[in-house]
């Protein structure tokens, strides 16, 4: 698939979503900023990957893929350090009412949850077509071939 979108931008992009999403609930400085992780993937420090093009994306500076889950990890821990804070009322609570109306802390979790599943179908889809049919899936089943 030329012009697919690759796995290393898809994962770049779930990463800066999560932290972006995170952070502006909070409304504090992201993970991407605050221990530049864009100088250590060397990817532009406002870019998120958003509408990025066909030409953009096959264009993304090539970085470390062990250096992009770190920074994936890193989110991760602040999102759950955020979770384990978080009470029933603040998921009613409106972070930024004038730019953004009616999306409540619960809003964005189902948001973000709905987003990272689907871009994770899309990196299992991509795995699929470069591995072939010869590969077991994730989740084995009676009907799974598994090799020799």
């Amino acid at each position: 698939m030329p012009n697919a979108n690759h796995i290393d931008f898809v994962v770049w992009h779930m990463a800066r979503n999560e932290d972006q999403e995170i952070h502006d609930a909070q409304r504090t400085i992201e993970v991407w900023q605050c221990d530049v992780w864009y100088q250590k993937l060397g990817l532009p420090a406002a870019d998120d990957g958003f509408g990025y093009t066909v030409e953009q994306v096959a264009n993304l500076p090539r970085f470390n893929m062990a250096d992009c889950m770190a920074y994936y990890e890193a989110v991760r821990l602040a999102t759950l350090r955020y979770l384990d804070g978080l009470t029933p009322e603040d998921l009613e609570r409106c972070p930024d009412p004038e730019r953004h109306p009616g999306y409540t802390i619960g809003r964005m979790l189902i948001h973000l949850i709905v987003e990272e599943s689907q871009h994770l179908g899309q990196v299992a889809y991509l795995r699929g077509m470069q591995r072939g049919l010869e590969y077991t899936t994730s989740w084995p089943s009676a009907r799974t071939p598994f090799p020799a």
